[in-house]
């Protein structure tokens, strides 16, 4: 149950960066402009980044035109949203006919404005230039073409995570009570190469409620979201399992446990003696007969220093372990009260027969 509401409260924290994350993309400070586009790939109008673009289609009026340049190999999300459903085509450089899609409805949710159709491409594209045309001419199903849609459009280009990938030297570090130095992370873009860390941001957040914090001290685990600058949506991508591939997970963890005593004085008993630390909550003891614990395993809490285990088989050899643990609580962002058991790396294993 304990870990049913844990896992509960993970899921909803994950929900709302996705939800806050979507809302984000198009949160930033975007430099609108209105371009016609040229009437033929010749006079394709250049399309800077970060830019939103706003045209129409008009009956009689030739397509639109626009042109884009690709500096490193990058995942590129392009968007059209528009008030009919027009056809979005993507060129190469040579004029080859990379994508093409006609806008299917789509109600755009966020501000300033709403549409009602939407196209777009997503991928990886190399170094070189490339066009955009928008038309409101279409192929039948038997090769011919028709003009069936005229109407306003935007246009959004921005470069994705998608095929950088983003680690950590170390994912944990040991309770001291001071603060711990920032992880070091590596960033490597879609060819491979190292990015500068000047081109990313890093943000952390307290994992258990979500909250931003501006460093690592506390036991427990926390998120660490790489957010990479020039033009780059960090929160566009996610793996399949729904979550952001520039989030990494950093622990803080207690000491590992080391010696402690175990004696059976008493038949069917045995007595287990561990040194407190002042940093956890209490110990948990695993119990086994199978050396490598993986079969008939017990497990036992103690708060105070010493723990008698009993109704264990007489003459039989026993497997013994153990490890810190810190019952940490917390406040969610609704105002729920949680709590959390963090643990500590288990002790050296010692062995003993019951009498």
């Amino acid at each position: 149950m304990k870990k049913l509401r844990v896992y509960l409260g993970l899921m909803l924290f994950a929900l709302f960066m996705g939800i806050a994350g979507e809302k984000q993309i198009f949160a930033k400070e975007w430099e609108k402009a209105s371009l016609a586009g040229g009437a033929s790939m010749e006079q394709a109008v250049n399309l800077p980044e970060l830019t939103i673009v706003s045209g129409n289609v008009t009956s009689g009026q030739a397509d639109r035109y626009y042109s884009f340049c690709v500096k490193d190999k990058v995942w590129y999300n392009i968007k059209l949203y528009s008030d009919k459903n027009l056809t979005f085509y993507l060129y190469n450089a040579k004029g080859k006919l990379l994508f093409r899609r006609t806008g299917g409805f789509h109600k755009r949710e966020f501000e300033p404005t709403t549409w009602d159709y939407s196209a777009d491409f997503y991928g990886n594209l190399a170094h070189g230039k490339y066009y955009i045309r928008v038309s409101g001419t279409s192929s039948t199903a038997s090769g011919g073409k028709y003009q069936d849609a005229f109407g306003d459009y935007e246009i959004f280009t921005f470069k994705s995570i998608r095929g950088m990938e983003f680690s950590m030297v170390k994912d944990y570090a040991v309770y001291t009570g001071k603060e711990i130095p920032m992880p070091a992370i590596t960033v490597k873009n879609a060819a491979g190469e190292v990015v500068s860390p000047k081109e990313y941001d890093i943000k952390i957040f307290y994992n258990y409620n979500g909250e931003p914090v501006s460093a690592i001290k506390e036991i427990g685990e926390y998120q660490i979201t790489i957010c990479p600058k020039d033009g780059y949506v960090y929160d566009e991508y996610s793996d399949s399992a729904g979550f952001p591939e520039n989030i990494m997970y950093f622990s803080v963890k207690l000491k590992k446990a080391k010696s402690f005593r175990i004696s059976s004085k008493k038949k069917g008993c045995i007595q287990v003696s561990a040194k407190r630390t002042k940093n956890a909550t209490g110990c948990e003891i695993m119990i086994s007969t199978d050396s490598k614990f993986e079969k008939n395993i017990k497990t036992y809490k103690m708060k105070t220093g010493k723990k008698a285990i009993t109704k264990l088989k007489s003459k039989k050899r026993y497997y013994v372990k153990f490890q810190y643990y810190k019952k940490v609580e917390y406040v969610s962002r609704s105002g729920f009260h949680y709590f959390h058991y963090c643990y500590g790396d288990w002790s050296p294993v010692k062995s003993i027969v019951c009498k």
